[in-house]
């Protein structure tokens, strides 16, 4: 819940991130199929990144 009094708050606050946060796992997920790796490296930084984000906006 990111420190929040219920999940709906969290959700409130943060869904807009979770389809942004879909499409970059399925790019990953097909790159590391088409075994482009190079794809899915860049693929996995941009959705770490975007979670890393997510903590840091949230003090976790």
């Amino acid at each position: 819940m990111l420190g929040h009094a219920s999940v709906s708050i969290t959700l409130d606050i943060y869904s807009h991130v979770i389809p942004d946060v879909q499409q970059d796992a399925a790019v990953v997920m097909m790159s590391l199929l088409a075994r482009d790796t190079a794809q899915a490296r860049a693929g996995l930084e941009v959705l770490l990144s975007v979670l890393l984000s997510v903590l840091l906006s949230t003090g976790g």
